[in-house]
């Protein structure tokens, strides 16, 4: 699959085997991308996206966007009291419970059960190496095994030729 993994949205989509073309598989609610946000509850359960969304002015845990862009530090962006005491969440936490949900969702959703391993997820041309390393580390913690990255404004520029082939040039 191919993850648009933005900092505010997420765009999935995969080559269809029918007719060869790529196609955006629908994620969100009513549309195609899913919000790239995640709320956790006073207990540590995940909410994303649009379930994150709606759980919005919910005081009771904590909504976050824009975590991508945390990856590279240790700070935790969340804490709360576990079962077994002080738990913390840095981004890498985050981007890879957000991946994990992402992979399933395609998995149960769009695939009907079958197991997605190999995923090209764009990141910022801005990313730092450690940046990415973390990037790369989360998505194979969510459990893809083939992992290839793919700058944002390449990603966009390849989509336009494709999609645009007559004016691309």
């Amino acid at each position: 699959i191919g993850i648009d993994f933005g900092t505010t949205k997420t765009l999935v989509s995969h080559i269809n085997p029918q007719t060869g073309n790529a196609e955006t598989l629908r994620l969100g609610r009513g549309c195609d991308y899913l919000p790239s946000s995640v709320y956790v509850d006073a207990n540590g359960h995940f909410m994303f996206g649009d379930d994150a969304d709606d759980m919005v002015e919910d005081e009771t845990g904590v909504y976050l966007r824009g975590f991508k862009m945390k990856l590279g530090s240790s700070t935790p962006l969340h804490m709360y009291m576990g079962g077994s005491g002080l738990r913390t969440l840095t981004a890498k936490d985050l981007v890879k419970e957000y991946l994990h949900y992402v992979k399933r969702k395609v998995e149960e959703h769009a695939f009907l059960g079958e197991r997605v391993t190999s995923a090209v997820i764009t990141r910022p041309v801005n990313f730092t190496p450690a940046q990415t390393e973390e990037l790369k580390q989360a998505a194979y913690d969510a459990g893809f095994a083939n992992v290839v990255f793919a700058a944002e404004p390449e990603a966009a520029g390849l989509a336009f030729c494709r999609l645009q082939s007559a004016h691309a040039f």
